[in-house]
């Protein structure tokens, strides 16, 4: 996780996701020893999603100016590609 913050991944940047992590704390994910399926969308603690989609949104604040006027499908795929490419990027 080293390296230049300002190196875009994917739509977003590692800065975004460092300050994301900061903000956030650390995560717990489902492991092969809970006989859980491995699922990026659902951590053990939802809490945590709930916390990096709020921050999102702190991050991004024309997003909430911006709702109402696009449709709720667009946004959703806005922050679903932030969610991905962020456990990514925690992952690596």
């Amino acid at each position: 996780m080293g390296g230049d913050m300002s190196v875009i991944i994917g739509r977003y940047t590692e800065a975004q996701f460092a300050a994301t992590l900061l903000h956030c704390g650390p995560h717990d994910w489902h492991t092969c020893e809970t006989k859980c399926s491995l699922n990026v969308s659902r951590p053990i603690n939802i809490d945590y999603k709930d916390r990096v989609y709020n921050y999102f949104f702190e991050l991004f604040p024309e997003m909430v100016e911006e709702f109402p006027a696009y449709a709720a499908s667009e946004q959703m795929h806005k922050w679903t590609t932030f969610w991905h490419e962020y456990i990514e990027w925690v992952e690596s």
